[in-house]
């Protein structure tokens, strides 16, 4: 189960991003994974492969990214062991 650690503020903050990044669609309240197009589908892909092989320096990409909001954004979503 995901728990995220993040702030109703945070995580509605990130969201709306995500929306407006067009990787999130959201309807009647809910919320899901559908990018705008189907070359952003696949950048998210291959990020998810890079995570997968490569987590640190994922990680340590996005912390190194100049907008501290993507950071947040990254923060909501660790997992609770």
């Amino acid at each position: 189960m995901l728990e995220l650690r993040g702030s109703d503020a945070i995580v509605r903050d990130s969201l709306a991003a995500l929306v407006a990044a067009g990787l999130v669609a959201t309807t009647e309240g809910r919320s899901r994974y559908q990018p705008r197009t189907a070359s952003l589908g696949q950048v998210a892909e291959k990020l998810a492969q890079a995570y997968e092989r490569q987590p640190n320096a994922v990680m340590k990409a996005i912390a190194a990214a100049p907008d501290s909001r993507i950071q947040t954004f990254a923060d909501a979503f660790r997992f609770k062991r």
